[in-house]
Parts: C-alpha cells; sequence; structure tokens
C-alpha cells in the first residue's frame, strides 16, 4: 500500500497535480512508521518466545531475560503510541505476562530455596512450625517454576525439599 501510494504520488507531480502531495507525504510516512513499529514489534514477540521456548530456559541469565523483557515492553508501548491493533500486539501481550510469570516464578523459587538452605544450615532455628513452613513455601514455588518451565535451580529445590522432610 505503501510503495502504491508512493507511486500516485509521483504521477500526480507529473501530472502537475500537488494540491493533495503534502497530505499525501505525511500519510505515507504515518503508514511507514506504524508498518516498521509492527516490525519492531513482531521482532520482539520472536525473540521473547525464544527465550521462554529454549530448552535452557531459565539459565539464561537473568540480564538478558530482562532485556528481552524491556526490549519488548518498549515495542509494544510505542505500538500503542501509535495505536497499532493486530495479531502481533495481541500476542506481544501474552508474551508479556508470559515472562513476568517466568520472572516472578525465578524469584519465588530463588526466595524459597535460599531461605530453606538457611533452615537447613541453621540446626539452632529447628522447629515444626519453621521447617513446615519452608516445605510449603518451597513446594509451592516448585510447582510455579515447573508451570513456567523453568530448569535452573529445580535439582537443588527439589532437594532441599527432601531435606526439610527428613528434618521435619
Amino acid at each position: 500500500a505503501i510503495e502504491r501510494m508512493n507511486a500516485t504520488v509521483k504521477r500526480a507531480k507529473a501530472a502537475n497535480v500537488t494540491a493533495q502531495i503534502p497530505e499525501s507525504k505525511l500519510l505515507i510516512a504515518k503508514l511507514t512508521e506504524i508498518a516498521e513499529a509492527k516490525e519492531v514489534l513482531k521482532d520482539a514477540v520472536n525473540r521473547a518466545r525464544a527465550t521462554l521456548a529454549d530448552d535452557d530456559h531459565g539459565r539464561k541469565g537473568l540480564a538478558d531475560f530482562l532485556e528481552d523483557m524491556r526490549g519488548l515492553q518498549t515495542a509494544l508501548a510505542h505500538a500503542n503510541k501509535l495505536k497499532l491493533t493486530s495479531r502481533v500486539t495481541a500476542e506481544a501481550v501474552r508474551t508479556i505476562a508470559s515472562l513476568e510469570e517466568s520472572k516472578a516464578a525465578r524469584t519465588a523459587l530463588r526466595d524459597a530455596t535460599v531461605r530453606s538452605h538457611e533452615i537447613v544450615l541453621d540446626s539452632s532455628s529447628l522447629n515444626f512450625t519453621v521447617e513446615n513452613d519452608a516445605i510449603g513455601d518451597l513446594s509451592g514455588a516448585i510447582s510455579w517454576a515447573e508451570h513456567a518451565r523453568l530448569e535452573n535451580g529445580m535439582p537443588i529445590a527439589r532437594e532441599l525439599l527432601k531435606m526439610l522432610s527428613v528434618i521435619r
């Protein structure tokens, strides 16, 4: 559509019909900006989905993961500013939700693992309630991490869960 409009503007100039050319050029520029924003958004969605689908999901450095997430959020914000609505924008929203779930699951697993590790190492703080709470937190975090398809940290978390059960 953009190429056809450019061709039409050229033909109008050649025919010396120039009254609407400035408006046409503005429209072409806006359409070009929207098309480019859609491509940037599509690329950001693809990168983020690759991060989520990677077999080593959870092993990717947090900085890289967050960079993919910020890139997608930035591209979506630009598309929204241009009032771009399409299948790609809907896909971007779903992908951001998946990234946010993955990030929250990572944080929950890390925090529960750290707390459980501290309990296992400090025998002076052992009591049924503390151990039971740690088991509940860790098993919930493991379930969430499994749902988010995280791999990194899972073996340690599962081993700590076994240790807490034995200690209890």
